[in-house]
């Protein structure tokens, strides 16, 4: 089960994967795994209090607010605009796509876990966002991600892998966020800081 908490509206979503396998040994076409996925709302009381201290005249002023963004992580098959993949093969192209919605905001994916379901996990991609291999002759897990210049959308095309002895892969990343309108993105994702260095 994966824990994520979520700002807007404020909560925490638990997140389980579980498979109907109706041989004991074998997963088969006839098994189906579910996406289980329950949100707690954090609750929150408001209170406010007024005072009028002098009788000057008040003047108004303007409230901006600007919504963070709503992200999401999908895996894919083929493309990244393919449609939504829940099982795959060893070896079947599988696309991880990240996308941010409110173009007021970039985004760096990093620190990237892929878990076997039992508590065995692995990190494949760091905390700057590079990708991890964990041999000098094995190929990286995740490779190195295509951000599009909005910096709203990632994606990388990989093979599918597995554990030897699992089935089910649940992969959790990490997404910062950065305001383009005061320019903190500037050099965040992997592919401008390769190329200022």
């Amino acid at each position: 089960m994966t824990r994520v908490r979520q700002l807007d509206p404020n909560g925490m979503n638990y997140v389980l994967v579980f498979v109907a396998q109706f041989n004991p040994i074998f997963l088969t076409k006839n098994d189906r795994a579910y996406n289980v996925r329950c949100f707690y709302a954090h609750t929150e009381n408001t209170v406010n209090a007024e005072l009028e201290v002098d009788l000057l005249p008040t003047e108004s002023l303007e409230q901006a607010t600007i919504m963070k963004p709503i992200c999401q992580y999908s895996l894919r098959t083929e493309t990244a605009d393919g449609p939504v993949v829940r099982l795959a093969k060893v070896g079947d192209p599988i696309v991880h796509r990240f996308e941010c919605d409110n173009p007021n905001y970039g985004m760096l994916v990093k620190n990237c876990y892929v878990d076997d379901g039992a508590g065995n996990n692995k990190q494949v991609l760091d905390e700057r966002g590079c990708p991890i291999s964990f041999s000098a002759n094995s190929p990286t897990i995740l490779g190195e991600l295509t951000y599009d210049t909005d910096l709203n959308r990632a994606f990388v095309t990989v093979d599918a892998v597995r554990f030897p002895d699992r089935g089910n892969m649940q992969f959790q990343c990490q997404i910062q966020i950065c305001s383009k309108r005061e320019e903190q993105c500037i050099g965040i994702t992997v592919s401008l800081i390769l190329l200022k260095t």
